[in-house]
């Protein structure tokens, strides 16, 4: 069973600063990208299959 990747939180004043390509702690990289002033996280699941979720913003 694949491990859980680890949440953290990143301090970005501006969502566009965060996107790029991070690696995990299992050495699996994760995608922020952004299309039309919206942003997705792409991240690998089982199989290596790729998988897209757009990010929404979290209000405090």
């Amino acid at each position: 069973m694949p491990v859980a990747i680890r949440s953290y939180e990143q301090n970005c004043l501006n969502l566009s600063e965060c996107v790029g390509e991070y690696i995990t702690e299992n050495n699996e990289a994760i995608q922020i990208t952004s299309s039309n002033n919206q942003f997705y996280v792409t991240i690998p699941k089982r199989y290596g299959v790729l998988y897209k979720f757009k990010i929404l913003p979290s209000r405090m």
